[in-house]
């Protein structure tokens, strides 16, 4: 695939460089398919016809080259893949936990805000029984007064 990247064209090749070995998965740019066939595909529409050139014969060259090799290219391709998923599950599991901690330390943040609260409550309480405490030794000491 050398052949196209040497390859000086006003249309930029993107599709060259979307992912390189070893990235994540999730990091995939959409993409352009090209594909060089030996018969006409839309018949309708010849404008999608690539003519024969110098570098069409290149690029096909380097494409044959290449599934010649193909079972050694398979293998590699598997063993990336792999180490690329890998990478990906792993990036996931690193996501994962960090959301879990950010949401741990909000938890800890929440559960002192309760505690606090828990004791303002306990201190609202024990007034509110000595505040009716006195009501009622109050309602004695006007009923004893009234009688």
């Amino acid at each position: 695939m050398s052949v196209l990247r040497q390859r000086r064209s006003p249309i930029p090749l993107y599709w060259v460089d979307n992912l390189n070995s070893g990235e994540d998965y999730n990091d995939v740019r959409p993409a352009v398919q090209v594909g060089i066939l030996d018969f006409m595909l839309f018949s309708d529409h010849p404008e999608l016809i690539a003519k024969q050139d110098e570098f069409i014969d290149e690029a096909c060259a380097a494409v044959y080259q290449l599934s010649q090799e193909e079972k050694i290219r398979l293998q590699c391709e598997a063993r990336e893949d792999y180490y690329r998923r890998q990478r990906t599950i792993q990036n996931d599991m690193d996501r994962k936990l960090r959301t879990i901690e950010n949401q741990n330390v909000m938890i800890e943040k929440q559960n002192a805000v309760i505690k606090d609260q828990n004791k303002i409550i306990k201190g609202l309480e024990e007034k509110t029984v000595l505040l009716q405490e006195e009501v009622e030794s109050l309602k004695k000491l006007l009923s004893e007064h009234l009688m």
